[in-house]
């Protein structure tokens, strides 16, 4: 409606209030002047909220025609004119100032959005806005003469008891089926409404017509509604169960035990503005507990949107910081690479020496003898000149020295066995090292790995530390032996370091079973030591008392890592000046 010009809302309004201006007569008191409940009241409350203060006029003009078409009959014009201006006046003021009040308070159009809303739209735009009308309506019919003075406050207080129970009605109700949702509107909600209706119609007819006085049981068929079927469906049910109540005041009974009309009247006012205050109160209840849960579902819904999007940021940190970790790892490795490099080059380095300069004198010496062989070869024993060939020979072996030849081939051979064999072993101890073949778990011996490791550092380093190797002769262990020897490289790579500046350096390796399920470790030097302050921290990433660029700090935390995952454990006793020692205890199985 709201699509519509002005002109054509105010036609319409101004229809729709005098139909419902003429229902409201039925139950005038005195006949044709106030009623028990007053429809036009609860529509112009509810036009002016939905449509604004511009529709003014259709209440205007709907209440002067009425007003005037009821008191016109029984009195002159004037009078009826002057009485029917008035009214309009009152019950437009009522409408103007019912709805400005409550857009002024709540700032909305809805009276059951919430609890505080219905309190006020009862309080203030049907209550008291309603004293506007009733007192210049009543005063207007009394100066005008259709009310006698002993009946004034009767009038009175029936008119604004009338406005109040027809705006809590008919407002409420207007205005939930012009917000209704789609929601409200579904097949299934409109069924279960039809299906609700059946068995009110008979209940309510049969009891307001036999014990009008139990009508209140009719209440649960509203509860129901509320619950069930929502704010759309809940006045409707209500105001059915008016209606049928109202409906027995056409056949003069009287009800809840009424004694007179009035009586009657007041008490069936009571019982329907009862039915749809706890009607607007429950619904407004169930609104708020609507919008806290769909405002739950949306920071749900949200929070699920952020935790997603933090979690997608938070995977490619992690994986930036993976890549780093694996960077760095990778440049930790390098370094030891570097280390096993440096060793294997130095040990290779002189046994690939002995077997170098002893080829060349070899095949100089297998070529010295192999031209005298070939002499002898040439000799012929027909040919007369078998002196002179050997005088030849001869000759030939003293020029080649063939005897120092034959005797320094073993000696060339030997020295080029001894260079084989080293270079042998250099190949084991880093195999030994290494075990790159190795992916799964085995039995090995620790003191081997530690040997292994000691053969490729002793080179490297140019420190002459005394080593002292103290072993228990240890059983097999279950482990990754590459890993082990990683560890062991690491810690003794800093024990060399550490005792650079010795005078006297040594370094210490000893093995030992504590128990039946496990071995011991420790290699100690007798270096600078370490403060209280560096020990706690010597395991923690990227710590480091190396300078820049000969280290990353993750040597000992790779270390600390390996050992936890073989199940065992890593300990460091240190002083300033006396040294560092570090022990590890690992499990036998």
């Amino acid at each position: 409606m709201k699509k519509l010009p002005l002109i054509f809302q105010i036609v319409i309004l101004t229809i729709v209030y005098l139909i419902s201006s003429k229902i409201g007569q039925m139950l005038a008191i005195p006949p044709g002047l106030v009623t028990a409940l007053w429809p036009p009241s609860g529509i112009a409350l509810a036009s002016l909220l939905l449509l604004g203060d511009r529709v003014w006029p259709a209440i205007w003009l709907g209440s002067f025609i009425g007003n005037f078409m009821i008191l016109f009959p029984s009195a002159n014009f004037s009078p009826t004119f002057e009485a029917g201006f008035v009214i309009a006046c009152g019950s437009t003021l009522e409408g103007l100032v019912g709805a400005y009040g409550f857009n002024r308070i709540i700032g909305g159009n809805n009276p059951i959005q919430n609890t505080y809303s219905v309190f006020i739209f009862i309080f203030f735009s049907a209550l008291l806005a309603s004293l506007i009308s009733s007192t210049i309506g009543s005063t207007s019919l009394l100066v005008s003469g259709f009310v006698l003075p002993n009946d004034y406050w009767t009038t009175w207080l029936t008119w604004w008891l009338g406005d109040s129970v027809g705006i809590i009605t008919v407002t409420p109700t207007i205005v939930a089926m012009a917000l209704c949702s789609q929601e409200d509107l579904a097949p299934k909600k409109i069924l279960e409404f039809v299906i609700l209706m059946i068995p009110l119609s008979l209940i309510s007819f049969w009891l307001i017509a036999n014990y009008n006085q139990l009508a209140f049981m009719l209440i649960p068929f509203v509860l129901w509604a509320i619950f069930r079927l929502g704010s759309l469906w809940s006045p409707l049910i209500s105001l059915f169960i008016s209606s049928v109540a109202i409906s027995y005041i056409f056949k003069g009974i009287y009800l809840f035990g009424g004694t007179s009309v009035n009586q009657s009247t007041l008490l069936l006012q009571s019982f329907i503005a009862v039915v749809f205050v706890i009607d607007m109160f429950l619904s407004s209840l169930l609104n708020e507990r609507k919008r806290a849960h769909d405002a739950l579902q949306k920071s749900k819904t949200e929070l699920e949107m952020k935790v997603d999007e933090r979690t997608k940021a938070l995977s490619h940190t992690l994986r930036d910081l993976k890549n780093k970790e694996a960077q760095l790892l990778q440049t930790e490795k390098m370094s030891s690479l570097k280390i096993l490099t440096a060793g294997i080059a130095h040990q290779i380095n002189n046994p690939l020496n002995f077997v170098l300069t002893s080829i060349y004198p070899l095949v100089r010496n297998y070529h010295d003898v192999l031209s005298v062989l070939k002499k002898y070869l040439e000799i012929n024993p027909d040919n007369k000149t078998i002196k002179k060939d050997l005088e030849e020979i001869n000759s030939l072996k003293v020029k080649l020295q063939l005897d120092t030849a034959i005797k320094e081939i073993p000696q060339l051979l030997l020295v080029i066995k001894n260079g084989a064999e080293r270079t042998a072993e250099i190949v084991k101890d880093f195999r030994m090292f290494s075990r790159l073949d190795e992916s799964e778990k085995k039995q090995a011996n620790v003191e081997e790995g530690l040997d292994a490791t000691l053969a490729l550092l002793t080179c490297h380093y140019e420190t002459k530390a005394a080593i002292k190797k103290e072993y228990g002769k240890i059983r097999l262990i279950d482990c990754f032996p590459g890993e082990l020897n990683q560890v062991f490289l690491i810690i003794l790579s800093n024990a060399f370091d550490a005792v650079k500046d010795c005078a006297h350096a040594e370094i210490t390796i000893t093995t030992w079973e504590p128990n039946e399920k496990q071995v011991g470790i420790s290699i100690q030097d007798n270096g600078q030591g370490m403060t209280s302050e560096i020990k706690k921290q010597v395991f923690d990433p990227f710590f480091t008392t190396k300078d820049i660029g000969k280290g990353v700090g993750l040597g000992l935390t790779i270390a600390d890592r390996i050992i936890k995952e073989h199940g065992g454990i890593i300990d460091i006793e240190s002083e300033v000046g006396k040294g560092s020692k570090f022990t590890i205890m690992l499990p036998i199985g």
